[in-house]
């Protein structure tokens, strides 16, 4: 791959990363991005961009790890809060039975 196209595909993935709506899947094409601008950056030379990216890549897992968190204690919330009208329901039918 040329160092354009590995430019380009960058640039797409940023493109792609800004119309998305889940933060998870943001973030994980974001990520990617860094590392084709990283690799972009390497091969031509570009201090500011590859600081930058080097900066953003953290962060953006950084920003990753929060969002899955956040997205497990959603589902597990559901989850319990469903588990325990599961038991209610059974403990009624239990008693009306």
């Amino acid at each position: 791959m040329t160092p354009g196209e590995i430019g380009f595909l960058a640039s797409a993935l940023v493109l792609a990363a800004f119309g998305m709506k889940d933060m998870v899947n943001l973030r994980i094409v974001a990520i990617c991005s860094n590392f084709a601008f990283i690799a972009y950056a390497l091969l031509l030379h570009l201090l500011p961009i590859l600081v930058l990216h080097v900066i953003l890549l953290p962060l953006n897992g950084w920003r990753l790890a929060q969002a899955l968190h956040q997205q497990a204690l959603h589902q597990s919330k559901n989850n319990i809060g469903g588990t325990t009208l599961v038991k209610l329901v059974s403990a009624i039918k239990t008693i009306v039975v």
